[in-house]
């Protein structure tokens, strides 16, 4: 056992790496975050490997930041779907990762507030996905990925969106 603590019962009661790393550390908010990551990365690489069929691949992505956000396994708790939608856009468009999670790291660290980061990093992937989905480099089927996934994200950010507006966002 890492931790007599259940995070289901700790702050925003979520199982994602910032309430992770509140209750329980640094160290193991950056494990769950990997952990999470992985989870919606590898799946998606293998997918893209094996499957022929954008539509299949691009509905798999947005299933697993569901999963991780609803998961059947918590009564349908869990995360806010940021790590393992960082791990399948990776999978799906890894040109476009390092710039928006440089910009939400540099947010967190500055605004010691991960939901800043988390839904600014997110949102400012959209325009370049776009020019390369334009261009021909990617499916039109991942923008469909790209919208529900976004959505459930920001779904499940809406506390932190009060939060933020009436200046009482939790932070680090």
């Amino acid at each position: 056992m890492i931790s007599s603590k259940n995070v289901l019962e700790i702050g925003s009661g979520s199982t994602g790496a910032t309430n992770v790393t509140r209750a329980l550390g640094l160290k193991l908010g950056i494990t769950v975050f990997f952990m999470d990551f992985c989870k919606g990365f590898i799946p998606i690489l293998i997918f893209r490997q094996i499957l022929e069929n954008d539509l299949a691949i691009a509905l798999s992505a947005s299933s697993i930041v569901f999963g991780h956000c609803w998961t059947i396994f918590l009564k349908f708790k869990g995360g806010k779907g940021v790590a393992p939608g960082v791990g399948t856009f990776t999978a799906l468009a890894y040109e476009i990762v390092l710039l928006p999670t440089i910009i939400s790291l540099i947010l967190i660290i500055k605004t010691r507030t991960a939901s800043i980061g988390s839904l600014v990093g997110s949102i400012f992937s959209f325009i370049p996905f776009i020019i390369l989905i334009i261009l021909g480099i990617y499916e039109l089927e991942y923008l469909l990925y790209y919208f529900i996934s976004m959505l459930i994200i920001i779904i499940r950010h809406k506390e932190n969106i009060y939060r933020l507006i009436n200046n009482n966002e939790r932070k680090f």
